[in-house]
């Protein structure tokens, strides 16, 4: 009788051994679950605060260019490397602004700064004077100014 009681006492030690490693295997489970969703929340989180979704179109977060990259994007559009140079140095002395509001599309401000370059030329043609009433006498009289 002392055998079967002990037998009896051994099995159940075991069972509550093996009951209790499958709730720490629960909880292990459940945490590492967890952690995985916190980690994907996280991931996510940062990927929004990097880009931004217009119209299902996902914009990446603005980065300004290297002197050398905007130095190409003028050459590529037909202007000068001089003319780059010029913009990147405006826009980095302005901290990339454009007013007061942070510049979002650095190569749509370059496209706008190569078509409106021509307002801004020094070398512009003179216009021609007219003559006074005097010079127009005097070469109808003498055929010279």
């Amino acid at each position: 009788m002392t055998v079967l009681v002990e037998a009896t006492i051994g099995t159940s030690n075991d069972r509550n051994k093996q009951q209790s490693l499958q709730e720490e295997a629960t909880i292990v489970a459940k945490v590492a679950t967890t952690v995985a969703k916190e980690a994907t929340t996280v991931a996510q989180s940062i990927e929004k605060s990097q880009e931004k979704s217009i119209d299902g179109v996902k914009r990446v977060r603005f980065k300004e260019p290297s002197l050398e990259e905007a130095m190409n994007s003028f050459e590529l559009a037909g202007s000068s490397r001089d003319e780059g140079e010029k913009f990147w140095n405006y826009y980095e002395a302005n901290g990339w602004k454009a007013g007061r509001n942070k510049m979002k599309n650095w190569n749509a401000a370059a496209r706008n700064w190569i078509k409106r370059s021509n307002e801004f030329t020094t070398n512009k043609k003179a216009t021609p004077k007219q003559p006074s009433q005097d010079q127009l006498t005097a070469y109808l009289k003498h055929g010279h100014l």
